[in-house]
C-alpha cells in the first residue's frame, strides 16, 4: 500500500476546512433566523396547492401582509414626473376586501422604467407586457 503525498493531504485538509468554515458560518446566521407567520402560512399554501398553485395564488389574491411593505412603500413615495399605472382594487380577485391597501399603487412608471409589486407574466393580462414591448420600440439610445 502506497501512501499519498503530503502535498494531496494537504489539499484535502484545506478543503475540508473550507467547507466547514462555510458550513458554520451559514449556522451562525441561522441562530438569527427565525420563520414568520408568513413563512408557515406559504409552507401550507405549497403543502395543498403545490408550487405553481401557490404562486399564482399568491399573486392573484393578494392578502396585504407585510411583505408587500417595502416594495408598495417605494411605488407610493412617488413624486411628480412618476406615473401610477395600478392600483390595488377594493377587492382581490378572490372576493377578499383589500382594507387599508385599497388604492396603494402596485406598478408604477417614470420614462422608460416600469415597476411592479406583483408579476404581471403570472397574470394572464398581458397590458404590461404591451407596454413593456411599446417603451422598447420607442426607447432609443
Amino acid at each position: 500500500m502506497s501512501r499519498r503525498p503530503a502535498r494531496d493531504e494537504l489539499v484535502a485538509a484545506l478543503f475540508v476546512a473550507a467547507l466547514s468554515a462555510a458550513l458554520l458560518a451559514f449556522a451562525y446566521v441561522g441562530l438569527f433566523t427565525r420563520y414568520m407567520a408568513d413563512d408557515y402560512c406559504a409552507a401550507v399554501a405549497v403543502r395543498r396547492d403545490g408550487f405553481l398553485g401557490s404562486q399564482l395564488g399568491w399573486y392573484g389574491g393578494w392578502t396585504g401582509r407585510f411583505s408587500f411593505s417595502f416594495v408598495l412603500a417605494a411605488a407610493e413615495s412617488v413624486g411628480p414626473a412618476v406615473e401610477v399605472l395600478a392600483t390595488v382594487p377594493a377587492r382581490t380577485l378572490t372576493g377578499a376586501d383589500a382594507g387599508a391597501a385599497a388604492g396603494r399603487a402596485v406598478a408604477v412608471r417614470q420614462g422608460p422604467v416600469i415597476a411592479t409589486a406583483f408579476h404581471p407574466e403570472l397574470t394572464g393580462d398581458l397590458r404590461v407586457h404591451g407596454l413593456f414591448c411599446d417603451l422598447v420600440k420607442t426607447t432609443t439610445r
